[in-house]
């Protein structure tokens, strides 16, 4: 093995390596994730998420698709893909003169995509975050004596999930299916403290829950591939998530703690097992392109929150949640030897969806606008970046508006960095 290759798989390890070790790192700092299971991921790859997270139809040989498990029925080369993200999110309310900026960021999805049949059976396995909780939220109200109650409401972890998908094909026709195993930890914290200088309370109280979650769900997909004349292809996938039970165990602990954060005095008051249910989601979308030059599409989805159950059976507030989203990329020349420029792929779309919260008799909404690129680095390997910028919820209703900022780096390796050669 000569030193370049040597040098290739010593990058490819350093990078596995420094991945594994932010699966758990905080992707999202919001108060919106402060119900149920937080923020749920829209878990695509980078090159989906430039064009606005488009994923259901999309079909390229040379990448994998963490969305829609029937489009990888057709992938030509062994394919490692990973992404990296980084965030930073301004609060503002009108309660508030001053807005709050949050920085965050981590693993956005390890995946590994193989034809077992070539352009037949394809099948993919990876690392994704399915939810994440972070959260920190401040309330003082005063009591009748005017005495003054200050709550603190934090809350941190998340659900991550590992799947594993097979899509088969005969002619255009592909079916899918994904199998995710979801596991996680959420805590959720309230303290309360009373008074404030001389009469502030002695201790801090605290209630806490945390739950633990393990269990699988299962996502079955189609596409289908159409040919028009000699350059164009019409594609249209779909999928459908079945509403599942995720087993898992709820501990609520009520303590006592001093200010140096030393606890006085702690008893659990409550301990249960059950489940919690996730509810069903429908998905479809429809793409044209020109060999591979160019692509345009739009993706439609919606998942019934509003079916949701906690542990005690109760839906928490949450609204059927739908989005749509639009987007397209060009590669000018992807074959062309002179011109480095024209082998990039670049990328741009929207998002528009209507969030599961409902807060204050009012829905939360996000709107995006995508955009991004892919480095050819060596045959069709590529370096891939996106870029979103968005708002989500208002200041109306004592509210609070979100903007955020979102980086996306990660790489897409296909098999000649991992196949064996004859000659160096």
């Amino acid at each position: 093995m000569n030193q370049r290759r040597s040098l290739q798989f010593r990058l490819f390890f350093l990078c596995l390596n420094v991945l594994l070790g932010t699966v758990y790192a905080q992707n999202t700092s919001s108060p919106y994730t402060f119900n149920g299971l937080g923020e749920v991921s829209n878990t695509t790859l980078i090159q989906n998420k430039a064009m606005g997270g488009l994923s259901m139809s999309m079909y390229n040989p040379y990448h994998g698709n963490i969305t829609n498990p029937a489009v990888i029925a057709k992938v030509k080369f062994s394919l490692f893909e990973t992404a990296l993200d980084f965030e930073t999110r301004q609060l503002r309310s009108n309660s508030s003169d001053q807005s709050e900026l949050k920085y965050n960021g981590g693993l956005n999805y390890l995946t590994f995509t193989y034809p077992v049949i070539n352009s037949r059976w394809g099948l993919s396995f990876g690392l994704t975050p399915y939810s994440n909780v972070n959260y920190n939220l401040n309330d003082t109200q005063s009591l009748p004596n005017e005495d003054i109650v200050n709550y603190i409401y934090s809350g941190d972890g998340g659900i991550t999930q590992a799947y594993l998908s097979n899509g088969v094909s005969y002619k255009n026709f592909s079916l899918g299916l994904k199998i995710s195993y979801l596991f996680g930890v959420i805590s959720n914290t309230t303290s309360i403290t009373t008074g404030t200088g001389p009469t502030l309370s002695q201790y801090i109280s605290e209630f806490s829950e945390q739950r633990r979650f393990g269990d699988f769900s299962f996502t079955s997909g189609m596409h289908y591939d159409a040919k028009l004349g000699e350059n164009y292809n019409v594609n249209f996938g779909a999928i459908y998530e079945f509403a599942s039970n995720i087993s898992g165990a709820s501990t609520q602990i009520f303590s006592q703690k001093n200010y140096s954060g030393n606890s006085i005095n702690a008893d659990t008051v409550f301990s249960e097992t059950g489940s919690i249910v996730l509810p069903s989601g429908f998905g479809a979308g429809l793409s044209l392109s020109k060999n591979m030059t160019w692509k345009v599409g739009v993706d439609y989805r919606i998942k019934n929150w509003s079916s949701y159950r906690n542990f005690d059976g109760s839906n928490q507030s949450f609204n059927d949640f739908w989005t749509i989203r639009v987007g397209g990329a060009i590669t000018p020349d992807p074959t062309s030897v002179k011109n480095y420029l024209e082998r990039i792929t670049y990328r741009i779309g929207f998002q528009y969806e209507k969030t599961p919260y409902f807060i204050n008799l009012t829905a939360i909404n996000n709107f995006g606008i995508n955009f991004g690129i892919s480095l050819p680095i060596a045959s069709y390997s590529k370096l891939n970046f996106a870029f979103e910028l968005g708002r989500r919820g208002t200041t109306n209703a004592g509210l609070i508006q979100e903007d955020y900022f979102r980086i996306y780096f990660g790489a897409s390796i296909n098999e000649f960095w991992f196949r064996k050669r004859k000659f160096d």
